[in-house]
């Protein structure tokens, strides 16, 4: 972008500086890092590629601060925000001092004009603001675009569509948006967030997915605070048995798209993609989820192509429902979960191995911390096409049979705790 229409946006926005998710994105020439970051690089996947992704992020302190009144409006916020990014939540999780999130981020966002730009925009500026410096309006939005300046569009345009797309985009404006809003009305100042939000790449398969989906649904069950995670409202999993349409979980279709295909040798050394032999017949189906898969929709769900019948939904609750009961148990009493995480460490501690499902209700750091999850082959072709100089392999997770799974990083002490 020229520095003219870079000018030109601001000028017609009417941009604060340093108040906002806004400054200086995504104008690359005033963003600077500082000399003293160290952070290790984010695991995403290479450009034009769908990315499913496992987000971490928790109040400074770790203080519980947040209420189940608040917890409401970081909800609402987080649909309209992923509805204007163009993000797919999959399946998360509320808790009072921390949220976890699990997303798919589309590699290619399609075509988006106007009128799609002035939707998504009303999603997360069209709601009035008690603060005094509104850096975008709605209103200042469409002045831009149905303008007759077309450097000024394109400004527009160019800085819309570079909050669109992005995982880091997405959790930034939804956390500072939320802080904002907490700190005002609890007459709060500094900071509310510990850190940078913590990300997992996870591999796009119904394995994969399903087992991290379950460790976020879960987490009430561990910290001891619902018995049952049908019983916690804020929850992907919760929120779809509290609405009585259990198959409504975002994450459940997402299963039956993903397990509809599979990758196998084409006979000239590459891959293809395969339809399974599970596909009911009649069932008409985009491969969706994988490498060059369709975007998401507008408001951040599955495109219009991805179609699903209701036995396919059934059977992939009942799967995932496996890994959120284990056999047996039924509703456990409150205080039934911390016994049992007891339990499981004292396998893990003498070398054993337990059932997943047992596993999922401990804290499992290769969830959290293990950077990329998925099958040996998959992180082996993730490292080769971003050409991630590591000397060691990824490593098969430990103490419970995870399907194949493995971490690209080896976590040796403190992985269940």
């Amino acid at each position: 972008m020229k520095q003219g229409n870079a000018e030109a946006a601001r000028t017609a926005l009417g941009e604060a500086t340093g108040d906002s998710e806004f400054s200086g994105v995504p104008f690359s020439a005033t963003l600077r890092v500082p000399c003293k970051s160290r952070r290790v690089p984010r695991a995403v996947v290479p450009e034009g590629q769908d990315g499913y992704y496992h987000a971490v992020s928790r109040i400074n302190g770790r203080a519980f601060l947040l209420t189940d009144t608040q917890r409401e409006t970081f909800r609402d916020l987080m649909g309209r925000v992923a509805g204007f990014c163009g993000v797919e939540i999959l399946t998360y999780c509320l808790m009072g001092n921390h949220f976890h999130l699990l997303v798919r981020v589309p590699g290619e966002a399609g075509e988006i004009n106007d009128r799609e730009l002035l939707r998504r925009a009303g999603l997360l500026y069209g709601r009035p603001t008690a603060r005094s410096r509104q850096p975008l309006t709605l209103a200042g939005i469409r002045s831009v675009l149905e303008g007759d300046n077309e450097a000024d569009r394109d400004a527009m345009r160019e800085l819309l569509m570079g909050r669109m797309g992005s995982l880091p985009m997405f959790v930034k404006i939804l956390k500072q948006r939320f802080a904002l809003q907490y700190n005002r009305e609890n007459g709060r100042l500094g900071t509310l967030w510990e850190g940078p939000f913590r990300s997992v790449l996870v591999e796009p398969t119904r394995a994969a997915l399903s087992v991290v989906g379950a460790y976020i649904d879960l987490n009430p069950v561990r910290a001891g605070m619902v018995a049952d995670p049908a019983d916690y409202r804020f929850s992907g999993y919760g929120k779809a048995m509290g609405t009585g349409k259990p198959t409504g979980h975002a994450l459940l279709r997402r299963m039956v798209l993903l397990g509809r295909w599979r990758t196998v040798p084409d006979g000239d050394g590459g891959k293809k993609e395969r339809r399974t032999s599970a596909v009911s017949r009649g069932a008409a189906s985009e491969k969706a989820g994988i490498a060059g898969g369709s975007p998401a929709g507008a408001d951040g769900s599955s495109g219009a192509a991805e179609r699903w019948t209701k036995a396919e939904l059934k059977a992939a609750l009942a799967e995932y429902r496996r890994l959120l009961y284990w056999e047996g148990a039924g509703r456990r009493r409150a205080g039934d979960g911390v016994i049992e995480r007891e339990r499981v460490e004292s396998v893990v501690k003498s070398g054993g191995k337990v059932a997943l499902p047992e596993l999922l209700r401990c804290r499992v750091r290769y969830l959290t911390d293990g950077a990329v999850i998925g099958s040996k082959g998959w992180i082996e072709g993730w490292m080769r096409e971003r050409q991630a100089a590591r000397k060691t392999p990824p490593k098969r997770m430990r103490f419970a049979d995870w399907g194949g799974l493995c971490s690209l990083r080896d976590l040796k002490k403190d992985v269940i705790g």
